[in-house]
């Protein structure tokens, strides 16, 4: 699978015609024929296998219909800790209801809440919404990609605050597959400058200890410029 980050990004522009695709929109005709492929399979277990303890619990994991929303869960409860609760609602978005009601809400005795189930049934896009999982969501989106518009080369686009794939030809995205961040973000100029953005601010406090002020600037200046060479 092939891999741009901050270091291997040269040469690599943004079309003016990009697009961030429409999993939701598209999902059940154009995503869903392929959940099952060996192709799509593979990279889940790629992603996911650092949450299993052992190659045998990797292999038995039901694949070809997986609970990732229930992996996201862990990142759910991960954020909840660090933030307080306005900050936190804020930052998730349309997912606070859901993802509280899913691990809070007792599925056996409560029959009247048929509304939470049918948004997390097999192979439901947001059965695979695994929050706070983008690296480990990014080569599945990566083999979508391969799928659904395979006239594209496609890489895994990782930098330190977000992962995601990208459809590149003749040196310029065209498109963008994005489980995450792409339900709410449609411009691709904004979801790829946030990108930038937060990982100046994810650099920065995992070096805050060891960098000086001019290190600092000299890493700022460094991403946006990557920054304006890719979207300009």
């Amino acid at each position: 699978m092939k891999k741009l980050t901050f270091e291997t990004l040269k040469d690599i522009t943004l079309s003016k015609e990009a697009v961030v695709y429409d999993l939701i929109r598209n999902w059940e005709k154009k995503v869903k024929p392929h959940l099952e492929s060996a192709d799509i399979i593979e990279a889940l277990k790629i992603g996911f296998d650092d949450h299993f303890v052992s190659k045998e619990e990797l292999e038995e994991y039901p694949w070809k219909e997986p609970r990732l929303d229930s992996f996201g869960a862990i990142g759910f409860s991960e954020l909840h800790e660090i933030m307080d609760n306005e900050t936190f609602k804020e930052y998730i978005g349309e997912d606070y209801d859901a993802y509280f009601n899913q691990l809070n809400r007792d599925w056996e005795e409560d029959e009247e809440e048929e509304e939470y189930r049918d948004w997390i049934k097999d192979q439901s896009y947001f059965a695979y919404r695994a929050l706070n999982r983008c690296h480990h969501l990014a080569p599945f989106c990566v083999e979508l990609g391969k799928k659904i518009k395979p006239q594209y080369e496609w890489y895994l686009f990782e930098t330190p605050a977000h992962s995601n794939a990208i459809g590149v030809k003749n040196g310029e995205i065209h498109l963008i597959v994005d489980l995450l961040w792409g339900e709410n973000e449609k411009n691709p100029q904004h979801l790829l400058g946030r990108m930038f953005d937060l990982s100046f601010t994810f650099l920065k406090n995992q070096t805050k200890e060891r960098f000086t002020e001019d290190m600092f600037n000299i890493l700022k200046q460094s991403i946006e410029d990557l920054k304006k060479q890719l979207i300009g």
